[in-house]
């Protein structure tokens, strides 16, 4: 038992990815489907009560057999596992979104907006970032939205251009958009939409979202 415990802990660290603390698919699928299999349960273990045998062995299956450009979720007891790539990502249960419908007016200048599942900040800078305008309504995503981010030549859905810029699926949950009035003006820190950008000399909000929900990122010693 000692000599299978050390090889497992041995395979763990040649299967470390990016970002810290997750696994690589590419490392994972290189042993054998034991070692594999022994790997999970040394990574999982101080997280969540081990899975059952059936469970860890559909776990091991979508590791290996889910593409790339796919990003399917495993709970397992309070945990859920995000495929991104070749990541392996572990996350504690998420926190509470706001409902789709749900808005909240926010003025940069009284500070972050601080929400169920993350905290929206903003900087003025000079030239950069949203334009310093009226306040600002913040929502969640309901499907559907678009936008031209400033410098592109069209307007596409926000959904396809999480994809062109290859957010990760993780990151991509509970993003919020701002709005003044109808218009959607930003999405969260990734972009300031067409003709709302500050220009040069002007000052602007340049924003900073935190997620709550992070990926487990410490390593065993």
């Amino acid at each position: 038992a000692d000599a299978v415990d050390e090889l497992a802990r041995l395979d763990l660290q040649r299967c470390w990815g990016e970002p810290r603390g997750s696994l690589s698919r590419c490392a994972l699928r290189a042993l054998s489907s034991a070692r594999r299999r022994a790997v999970l349960r040394t990574w999982l273990r101080d997280h969540v009560r081990m899975p059952s045998y059936r469970r860890l062995s559909e776990l091991e299956r979508q590791i290996c057999t889910a593409r790339h450009d796919a990003a399917p979720r495993i709970a397992i007891g309070t945990v859920r596992i995000e495929l991104h790539g070749d990541s392996v990502l572990l996350f504690a249960s998420p926190p509470p979104l706001l409902a789709s419908g749900e808005a909240h007016t926010w003025d940069p200048h009284g500070g972050a907006l601080q929400l169920p599942h993350g905290r929206l900040s903003a900087q003025q800078r000079v030239g950069c970032g949203l334009r310093c305008d009226s306040p600002i309504t913040v929502r969640m995503r309901c499907g559907g939205e678009r936008c031209r981010p400033d410098g592109r030549a069209r307007s596409q859905t926000v959904k396809r251009l999480l994809q062109a810029y290859r957010v990760p699926a993780w990151q991509r949950h509970g993003l919020p958009l701002l709005y003044r009035g109808l218009e959607l003006v930003a999405v969260a820190d990734l972009w300031v939409c067409d003709g709302h950008a500050a220009s040069a000399g002007e000052l602007g909000w340049e924003m900073q979202w935190q997620h709550a929900n992070q990926p487990w990122q410490a390593e065993p010693p």
